[in-house]
């Protein structure tokens, strides 16, 4: 009669050695620490240059975006830009007409109302000036005619510059983009 039975090989339990242990030698531990530290100067410097870049991204669609709905505005207007009391490019333009201007129904005149009529047509062409991306500040410093618009300064507590006089809408950030560009020129 022949045996049914099977075999199984026996398997070697290791033998703890003394002298070797289970553990990462200091050398061991020192390298991935360096490599770590290399991989970290790598990536770091390019997330910060492209969270910088979405910024200026943001920046250079508001101010298109901006000066579309400026234009707009000029246009429905009798060619007058936002910002002028009573539709008069004799008056001296101010913030808040601009603001509400823009963020408000207006009549042919630039007057402005809180809901749609007949009269008060126009607009709203904003729900809210936007921040400027830079700085973070919605405001508006309208310059007057004649005037300059003011070399930008961070200190100053608006985030945008506009002269109706011209049209011109810029952004109150000092300094350049990565392309060295000064903001002002966008």
């Amino acid at each position: 009669m022949l045996s049914t039975q099977c075999k199984t090989p026996r398997t070697r339990v290791p033998q703890f050695k003394p002298g070797r242990r289970g553990a990462f030698t200091l050398i061991e531990i020192l390298i991935v620490v360096v490599i770590l530290g290399i991989l970290a100067a790598i990536v770091v410097p390019e997330l910060s240059s492209a969270s910088r870049q979405a910024r200026e991204g943001v920046l250079k669609d508001d101010l298109r975006f901006m000066r579309e709905q400026i234009t707009r505005y000029r246009i429905q207007h009798d060619d007058v830009s936002p910002g002028y009391p009573g539709g008069s490019m004799a008056a001296t333009p101010t913030d808040a007409d601009f603001v509400s201007q823009m963020t408000r129904y207006t009549d042919l005149r630039g007057g402005v109302a809180g809901a749609y009529t007949e009269t008060f047509r126009y607009g709203p062409y904003l729900t809210r000036i936007p921040d400027n991306p830079l700085t973070g500040i919605p405001a508006v410093l309208v310059v007057p005619n004649g005037a300059v618009i003011p070399a930008p300064d961070k200190t100053k507590p608006y985030g945008w510059m506009y002269k109706p006089e011209t049209m011109e809408f810029v952004p109150n950030s000092p300094g350049t983009d990565l392309d060295g560009k000064a903001y002002l020129n966008y």
